[in-house]
């Protein structure tokens, strides 16, 4: 519950500004309910578009959402409520949303069900407590959560995302080594390789928990890691989008080892001068008016960066790197 209002307009210029020359990133952020129509239309503002598929846009995320598409449910919101909001991509089953508000692994797949069925992109979080990985049952854990919801995933691949977030690293300051989370990404491709390779290969996977600068790059160079969930770095719109330059230098590398067109080909209507602006040496630092932007913590990412994830009911914004 972080930057809703004036507050989540202004995270989202500045990160929508900041990243128009990440080429080979996804951006899409997740601001509170109430600010999700506001910060759609600023970053149309900004961007001309919050649809990331056409390569110029950030995508605009809410942070969570009920099964049904109606009904007698005071205080919720639906799939088309967000859909006509604004938002195109929704986060679910999100270690906080498990443990505060007890969610189900059952409940979870009927949310990624709905959001598929109403166009909205699924980040469905997964990740063990630390009692679970004390005790060596986070693969068991991660796989009887990735089992209840993937099968939704197999109608159109690629179109989902996952999100792993160890509880334990959420808003802690603790992070998985770069090799751990390997161990538990490459599980979870395991896993939707079962539904089909098709869907193991388009499907990007996340990590989220306490993601910052100076971890961001050795996870994001793992090979089963495709972005981040951000929760805490992403209330700072110069450090989420430092975030995202790493991710961008992975990205490039990546293109250049499997013989790809170089960085900086924009689609023509974006604006090359502003481009080449942004370009500049590393990120130019932000207004110290801005606070943070989008969903709140208990998963990762994406960690949410993108995508990463942090806790303590921080935003998330999220940065998914080019698969």
């Amino acid at each position: 519950m972080n930057a809703g209002g004036q507050d989540a307009c202004l995270l989202a210029n500045s990160v929508a500004d900041r990243t128009r020359a990440f080429d080979r990133v996804d951006v899409v952020v997740a601001p509170p309910f109430t600010a999700i129509a506001a910060v759609a239309h600023e970053i149309e503002e900004v961007r001309g578009s919050i649809d990331v598929d056409e390569g110029f846009g950030v995508g605009v995320a809410a942070q969570n959402m009920h099964q049904l598409a109606s009904g007698a449910f005071t205080g919720e919101i639906s799939a088309p409520m967000l859909r006509d909001a604004g938002a195109t991509w929704v986060i679910l089953g999100h270690s906080e949303r498990r443990q505060h508000f007890h969610e189900t692994d059952e409940l979870v797949a009927q949310k990624t069900k709905a959001a598929i069925e109403a166009q909205l992109r699924p980040i469905v979080c997964v990740g063990e407590t630390l009692e679970h990985r004390e005790a060596g049952r986070t693969l068991a854990v991660v796989e009887q959560q990735m089992r209840a919801f993937m099968q939704h995933f197999a109608s159109s691949p690629g179109f989902g995302v996952v999100a792993y977030e160890p509880v334990w690293a959420i808003g802690t300051g603790r992070v998985a080594s770069p090799a751990d989370a390997q161990e538990v990404h490459a599980r979870i491709r395991e896993l939707l390789a079962e539904v089909s390779e098709e869907l193991a290969e388009a499907t990007r996977i996340l990590y989220g928990g306490s993601v910052k600068l100076d971890n961001a790059k050795g996870l994001l160079e793992q090979v089963d890691i495709d972005g981040a969930l951000i929760g805490g770095a992403s209330l700072d719109g110069e450090g989420f989008c430092r975030i995202v330059h790493a991710a961008q230098e992975v990205a490039d590398r990546l293109a250049e080892e499997e013989g790809g067109p170089p960085s900086g080909h924009r689609p023509a209507h974006l604006d090359e001068d502003a481009a080449a602006d942004a370009r500049e040496p590393a990120v130019p630092p932000a207004p110290a008016s801005e606070d943070g932007i989008s969903s709140s913590d208990g998963i990762p990412p994406s960690e949410s960066a993108h995508g990463i994830d942090s806790n303590d009911d921080e935003d998330d914004d999220i940065d998914l790197r080019d698969a």
